[in-house]
């Protein structure tokens, strides 16, 4: 496994570790955390409404 000074992580990773409930606290600011937060639990409760 490379050194971590030399691995980065793009916005896709962190938009897909985000949908599935994952902790990105260390990795982007804290506006950028309530935001996809909102937006995932947005898009679950849409998802939900239209399962029933």
């Amino acid at each position: 496994m490379p050194h971590e000074k030399y691995t980065y992580l793009n916005s896709t990773i962190i938009r897909n570790v985000s949908q599935f409930d994952g902790d990105i606290n260390d990795l982007v600011p804290p506006i950028v955390v309530k935001r996809l937060k909102e937006k995932y639990a947005e898009l679950k409760a849409e998802q939900k409404k239209t399962q029933s």
